[in-house]
């Protein structure tokens, strides 16, 4: 029997994403003249964006192109996280999500904890800008911050997911002609402490109990009991 064949699907990795992007979706800075700016978020490394600029000058491109300040984020990659790994024949069930009397409840084995890498790129046309957005980022992350989500909706379980802010950088960087206006850019790098689950599977319920009784220098059964769920 193969392994993989039969196929499941959580969704898992891109919760993790759309979590990661969520912490940073409502960033605001203030200019010296009261005006509050909200700061745009996009999944996609700010020099993708570029290269788009130039091969497929689409307005919204173009618009996010042009905009600052603006901030854009990408999974990086994953690896397990060994020091949060437990038996892995442990199961997961929703036996306290369900009405066991007439619905058999659902388990997974243990689930697989992974470390997600995301990077973070800010860039603003003014220092200002710049600072007021990174003292948010750096205040906030202390290291690090804990979201709770339903992570698992086929069992109805949420979890707490932490996000370690891991190192950060700040250049200067010119881009196009040299009559173009400088741009500031930070990096941030991030880990996130996520999960992926195994395949659901149908689990059930002992509605019927038989006892026999035997003597110890007879075989034969002496007596036997049925208990039902009518009987608790």
């Amino acid at each position: 029997m193969a392994l993989l064949e039969n196929h499941y699907y959580h969704k898992s990795i891109t919760l993790m994403v759309g979590i990661f992007g969520s912490v940073f979706n409502d960033m605001k800075i203030v200019r010296s003249d009261g005006k509050t700016i909200k700061v745009p978020i996009a999944y996609a490394p700010g020099q993708k964006y570029n290269e788009r600029l130039d091969e497929r000058p689409d307005l919204d491109t173009i618009q996010y192109r042009k905009r600052t300040p603006r901030m854009a984020f990408r999974l990086v990659g994953w690896s397990r996280d060994i020091s949060r790994i437990k038996n892995k024949r442990l199961k997961l069930d929703n036996r306290d999500q369900v009405d066991l009397v007439t619905t058999d409840p659902s388990f997974q084995y243990n689930r697989v904890p992974y470390k997600f890498n995301f990077s973070l790129e800010i860039t603003t046309k003014y220092l200002d800008d710049m600072l007021q957005i990174v003292e948010q980022i750096l205040a906030a992350f202390n290291p690090s911050i804990q979201v709770v989500v339903n992570d698992n909706p086929d069992l109805g379980k949420d979890s707490t997911f932490k996000i370690n802010m891991e190192d950060s950088q700040m250049e200067d960087q010119f881009e196009g002609s040299f009559e173009e206006s400088r741009e500031l850019t930070t990096m941030f790098n991030f880990t996130l402490d996520g999960y992926i689950y195994q395949q659901t599977n149908d689990s059930s319920v002992i509605r019927t109990v038989y006892v026999d009784y035997f003597d110890f220098t007879d075989p034969e059964v002496i007596d036997q009991e049925i208990y039902t769920e009518d009987d608790l």
